[in-house]
Order: C-alpha cells, then sequence, then structure tokens
C-alpha cells in the first residue's frame, strides 16, 4: 500500500514508517561511493579548480555518506523515517520532532548537472529545545540549518554557493537557490529559535515528495484549527 494510501485510510493511527530497502544500499554503496572516489581523484590528479571541486566533493559526499549509513544503522522497528500522531521521527536524529513546532512543509527544487533533486523541507520552531534530545550527527546538521537559515543575504552562505556553482559551470541554479533561501529567511526571520529542516532524500526514497507534504501540511493544519 502507498504511503498516501494508508494515510488516507487509517491517518495516522497507524504510524507511517519508511523502511530501508534495496534502493539505499544501491544508492550508499554504489552511488555514493562512487561519487566519493570520483572526487578523490580529481582532488589527486585534476588542475586547480578540478582540485577544489573535488575537495568539496570529497567533504560533501564523504559527509552525506557517514550521515547514511548512521541512518541506517539506527533504523530498527520505526525505519529511517516514521510519521505519527507524535510527530516526525527519523533515525539520524534519533528523535521525534512533535507536530507542535513543525510546519509549513514545501518542495525545494534543486537543478543541476545530474538532474533536479526534490527535497521535502519545513519549518521547526524552539530549535534549541528539539537539538537537547538529538543525537551527535541530528546536533550538527541542526546547528548547520540554523546557521545557514539565519544567514545574511550576500554573506558566506551566498557567496560561498555562487562561487562553488561558479567552479562547477551552473550559475544559471545561483538565481534557484538565491530565491530559495529568501524563502527560507521570510519563513523564520520574526521566530529566531527556528530553523528550516528536512527529511533527507535516502531517508524518504521511493515516496513522492508531493505525497509527504500532503501529509505534513495536512497534520499540521488540523492540530492548529484544534486549538483555536
Amino acid at each position: 500500500m502507498k504511503v498516501i494510501d494508508q494515510y488516507r485510510r487509517f491517518g495516522l493511527t497507524r504510524p507511517i514508517a519508511l523502511r530501508p530497502g534495496l534502493r539505499i544500499h544501491l544508492l550508499l554503496w554504489g552511488g555514493g561511493g562512487f561519487l566519493l572516489s570520483a572526487s578523490v581523484v580529481a582532488m589527486r590528479e585534476g588542475d586547480p579548480i578540478q582540485r577544489a571541486i573535488g575537495a568539496f566533493g570529497a567533504l560533501f559526499f564523504g559527509g552525506a555518506l557517514a550521515v547514511l549509513i548512521y541512518a541506517l544503522a539506527n533504523s530498527g522497528q520505526r525505519g529511517l523515517c516514521e510519521i505519527s500522531s507524535q510527530g516526525i521521527y527519523m533515525s539520524h536524529i534519533g528523535t521525534t520532532l512533535p507536530w507542535a513546532d513543525i510546519g509549513p512543509a514545501w518542495c525545494s527544487v534543486t537543478k543541476h548537472a545530474g538532474g533536479t533533486t526534490k527535497d521535502v523541507v519545513f519549518v521547526l520552531r524552539n530549535a534549541s529545545r528539539h537539538s537537547l534530545r538529538m543525537s551527535a550527527v541530528g546536533r550538527i546538521l541542526l546547528r548547520l540549518s540554523r546557521r545557514v537559515a539565519h544567514s545574511s543575504p550576500g554573506g558566506g552562505v551566498d557567496w560561498g554557493m555562487r562561487a562553488f556553482m561558479t567552479l562547477t559551470d551552473a550559475d544559471e541554479s545561483y538565481d534557484q537557490f538565491a530565491g530559495e533561501m529568501d524563502r527560507i529567511r521570510r519563513m523564520i526571520q520574526s521566530e529566531p529559535d527556528s530553523t528550516v529542516f528536512n527529511i533527507p532524500v535516502p531517508l524518504r526514497l521511493g515516496v513522492p515528495v508531493e505525497d509527504l507534504i500532503a501529509i505534513i501540511n495536512r497534520e499540521v493544519a488540523s492540530r492548529r484549527s484544534s486549538t483555536r
């Protein structure tokens, strides 16, 4: 049964657990390993620009693979991600984010040489409180997300991304990135202890982005209406 069909039939009386399957292992040991190896080769054997790109790739893909391995190792009965009446649980952060501090959610689209990536992102309030219950990996990711979300327009985050896109001949994608950053900053500008968090793509392989966003926003809306 598809996730959206389960939700329509049972709501969250039955938690929706996204469990690891063959696709995530292919992504981890196949695609992820290849990208990391290619980055290391570029860093060692390329020209100065290729070395810079390779160093960034090794850092980025190496970190992403480490998080994914950690998530797999900690996925038990609740799976990689579980959406329940309590909130959203993700194995890499090791805790449940409650509905009271979630929402709204939307789809963040990033175009790159390999195609298009659709990410499920959502506002998370009272971030410092939730950080106390997270795993070490979760705290690091939350800290990074807060620094990016609360960064100043035209500051280090924007400059670094523009420099990377220039190096990788992806200048046309910068306007899209800048537009997404403007949206993030507007969403949290009045809430200093909030950030924008996400459900990583590998944790929800095979589940349409639109379905997860619809479920999250419906739960957020129903709880807000019940407290009025």
